[in-house]
């Protein structure tokens, strides 16, 4: 008899809670590495045009190390000598990168201004593959860090089996683009994975063939009901009575957004100076503590409110059904 109800319940438990966690922890853990990447990048020592001339002089007598030293170069792109090839122009300095296998991020400009723990930075560094980038002019801030390799005895930054390059385009009103690049890598509020769009999209399929399955064989209107109740739990929760429960709940992980924006900042300028100890997530200074807690804070209330809206939408539809019955 309640066949129906616990077949519905256990698709909606795998599809719209479990597989979506899921893909959103491995997202947050990828992202995780990626600003322990740039902020590993940021330590790296800028490179001057000394540094360049004593690099191409060691390769060129044979006295230079086995493995490329690391450096940072900040300026405009001045331009290209082929397809995946440009010239980079710093303060004193220029030098050629390869870009056809760095690891490339574009900041958003429109975020520029913006104070760097804005909530709003959040998802503004977009990753791009080499072949999505159709054309680079003359001008374009470009940020590189990684290995400086030496090629017909001419310094390259380029990707090597031990160093990654890391590449960032960002706006001229981007004063410092490692912070940016790392307020940019915080998770926003519509989350860009697919395994979590594919799993509601099963999910919703699921649900419907249960539905269907099930709606011919005798059971009970209150149980099909419930059935039809945890099928449509995703679009349940913004509907009213518990959609204005919903919108505080999505400002109040908005302000945790930017609490751990905070978080992240503070780690990344304590790990520069190297004042924090090493922890899970990267390392542990005062500030990003008590940003941790307070984005804590804020996002159980969030989803307390959520599963609040979700009830109450429940319920009102129940009764809501039970009436018609009458």
């Amino acid at each position: 008899m309640f066949l129906a109800f616990y077949a519905a319940l256990a698709v909606a438990l795998v599809f719209y809670v479990l597989l979506p966690l899921s893909a959103l922890a491995g997202e947050s853990a990828a992202h995780t590495r990626l600003r322990a990447f740039v902020t590993r990048c940021a330590g790296m020592p800028p490179l001057t045009y000394g540094d360049l001339m004593r690099h191409e002089r060691a390769f060129a007598t044979g006295s230079g190390t086995a493995s490329a030293p690391l450096f940072r170069l900040a300026g405009t792109i001045e331009a290209m000598e082929d397809e995946t090839r440009v010239w980079l122009r710093g303060e004193d300095v220029s030098a050629l990168v390869d870009l056809s296998r760095a690891t490339l991020f574009v900041l958003a400009p429109a975020v520029a201004a913006l104070p760097l723990d804005a909530a709003a930075r959040a998802d503004s560094a977009t990753r791009l593959d080499w072949a999505q980038l159709h054309r680079l002019v003359e001008g374009t801030r470009l940020l590189v860090a990684g290995a400086l390799a030496c090629e017909d005895g001419r310094a390259i930054f380029r990707a090597t089996q031990a160093e990654p390059l890391l590449a960032v385009f960002y706006d001229e009103r981007e004063k410092e683009p490692f912070p940016a690049l790392i307020a940019g890598l915080r998770r926003g509020g519509v989350p860009k994975n697919r395994l979590f769009a594919l799993a509601l999209a099963l999910g919703h399929a699921l649900e419907s063939i249960v539905l269907f399955a099930f709606g011919r064989r005798g059971v009970l209107p209150t149980v099909r009901t419930l059935a039809a109740l945890a099928a449509f739990a995703p679009v349940l929760a913004v509907l009213p009575p518990g959609v204005a429960l919903l919108a505080v709940a999505r400002r109040l992980e908005r302000r945790a957004r930017a609490y751990r924006i905070e978080r992240d900042l503070a780690r990344f300028w304590a790990a520069l100076r190297g004042e924090a100890a090493p922890c899970a997530h990267g390392v542990a200074s005062p500030a990003g503590r008590q940003a941790d807690a307070r984005a804590l804070r804020l996002s159980l209330g969030g989803v307390c409110l959520a599963a609040l809206a979700l009830a109450l939408n429940a319920v009102a539809a129940f009764a809501l059904w039970r009436f018609v019955q009458r």
